[in-house]
């Protein structure tokens, strides 16, 4: 036993400095406002010399001459700088030559990196990768940094004053920094009403020039919900696509502003079929009397039998009266795949009312309707259902369901023999 703890101590001691360089930048912000809010030392530089990690020497480090401190103190006109690499084959955060802001904060005198220490690095890069912004061509980003770090001197950063700074850089001809102003203003935790009109219409002009990626577009949405913009909310729903419409719309609905009927039918007419397909799982959520007329004619359309079938498996996970009579009404549908999707659904959703037809349909011509009623009655939890499953049918370890030699007839239904050859076997 005592053997055993020694060895599992020396095991441990040795793992040390490969988990502390997992560790090293785990606690940094990644953001550009709490970069810049946060980083203890910010220069405007330019990088003389890259030297990349390789095998036994799991970091890089560079050598950059200090042209300008933007926030903290160095007096240094050439550093090296540390930055660890987190998985095989990493490309270095910086080339030779380039023009760059870095976020740094001073080395850690840990064990671990005392061989990078030895080898000059003084400071590493906060934020990892994050810490890095290129600038050729790019004057705008400065005066940002230099207006967050001004208001950062001033003594501190309030809420109002960080959502105006964030809201600004939504203006910035770059990329990277728009999209690190809608994350920031994302993660704001803004107040009910803390967004002026003014404030709502520059998040609106920003998402409908669609100049963002999806998470940024997905963060702009969350601040307006913070705030409960519901008018500008409603506003974007109906007038844009793709992934702001639909993260407006789920917004809403936390507000207690759920998609009405009209709405999502329009949504239905104008989306293409993923965006139909999402608008028919909303209206089956509702469970209301039009909802459930528009879900029949939809089910009884020419439609796409892809729409159909989506609509019909979310009618089936979503349960409800509403949904179990629509269904039940499309058993017999003149689309036998249809009616195989419904049979399953009704299956999935437990329904009682819906077993009588099921059992008609396991004498059915069509095989695909037979398989179905089977795979339906055996899905259905609710307890007669299980009974008539029980009583006709076994299932072996292969997944096959087999009929039983003897078991009550189906009500209303001539039985079929049961050694008849194309009821024998069936595949779940």
């Amino acid at each position: 036993m005592k053997l055993f703890k020694v060895i599992t101590l020396i095991v441990g001691l040795l793992l040390l400095p490969l988990s502390s360089y997992s560790f090293l930048t785990d606690n940094d912000p990644l953001y550009f406002f709490d970069l810049v809010a946060k980083a203890p030392l910010v220069i405007r530089g330019k990088v003389s010399q890259v030297m990349p990690a390789e095998k036994g020497r799991a970091y890089f480090i560079y050598e950059v001459q200090n042209e300008e401190v933007l926030s903290g103190v160095l007096k240094d006109k050439n550093i090296k700088i540390f930055q660890e690499s987190v998985f095989p084959g990493e490309k270095a955060a910086m080339v030779s030559e380039s023009q760059v802001m870095l976020f740094l904060a001073p080395m850690p005198k840990y064990t671990a990196y005392q061989k990078a220490i030895q080898e000059g690095a003084r400071y590493r890069l906060f934020g990892g990768a994050s810490g890095v912004w290129k600038l050729a061509g790019k004057g705008n980003t400065l005066k940002l940094v230099q207006e967050i770090i001004r208001a950062k001197q001033a003594g501190g950063i309030s809420p109002t004053k960080r959502k105006s700074l964030l809201l600004s850089l939504l203006t910035s001809p770059e990329k990277k920094i728009r999209e690190a102003g809608a994350m920031g203003l994302g993660a704001a935790d803004l107040n009910s009403g803390s967004l002026s009109s003014e404030e709502e219409q520059q998040i609106y002009q920003t998402i409908l020039a669609a100049s963002l990626g999806k998470k940024a577009e997905v963060a702009l949405i969350e601040a307006l919900k913070d705030s409960r913009s519901v008018a500008i909310l409603k506003k974007i729903a109906n007038e844009t696509k793709g992934t702001p419409k639909w993260a407006a719309v789920r917004a809403l609905k936390e507000l207690g502003h759920p998609r009405s009927v009209q709405e999502l039918a329009k949504d239905y007419e104008r989306g293409n079929v993923e965006e139909k397909k999402r608008a028919m799982g909303m209206m089956a959520q509702r469970q209301d009397a039009a909802a459930q007329k528009f879900l029949n004619q939809l089910i009884q359309s020419t439609v796409d039998y892809e729409v159909k079938r989506a609509t019909i498996v979310k009618m089936g996970e979503v349960g409800g009266k509403g949904n179990e009579q629509v269904l039940l009404g499309n058993v017999n549908h003149p689309e036998e795949q249809v009616g195989a999707q419904v049979l399953l659904s009704l299956g999935n959703m437990n329904s009682r009312a819906s077993v009588p037809q099921i059992l008609q349909l396991l004498e059915s011509d069509s095989k695909l309707l037979r398989d179905a009623a089977i795979l339906s009655l055996y899905r259905n939890k609710d307890p007669q259902a299980m009974k008539y499953f029980q009583e006709r049918y076994v299932k072996d370890p292969h997944g096959h369901f087999h009929p039983k030699r003897h078991f009550s007839d189906v009500p209303g239904a001539a039985p079929r023999p049961p050694d008849d050859p194309s009821h024998s076997d069936h595949q779940h």
